[in-house]
């Protein structure tokens, strides 16, 4: 929460003192992130992850629809 709060005021200082910068800093930002889930997305997702989970219970979801339907 802390760390959130942060980014914001960060964000809010960056954008008073410095509007012409801030797209930027928002746009350096999104690549960075981009990069990383790309890259993560490269390799087989972790059982663990957020990802494995989701991709369950689509599929999981999809399943009870057709099944449902049979």
């Amino acid at each position: 929460m802390e760390r959130n709060r942060l980014t914001f005021k960060l964000k809010r200082e960056l954008t008073r003192s410095a509007p012409d910068l801030w797209d930027g800093i928002a746009a350096g930002v999104a690549a960075l992130v981009a990069e990383t889930l790309l890259r993560e997305l490269d390799a087989v997702p972790s059982a663990d992850g957020k990802l494995f989970a989701e991709l369950k219970d689509a599929s999981m979801t999809e399943a009870f629809k057709r099944n449902r339907g049979a």
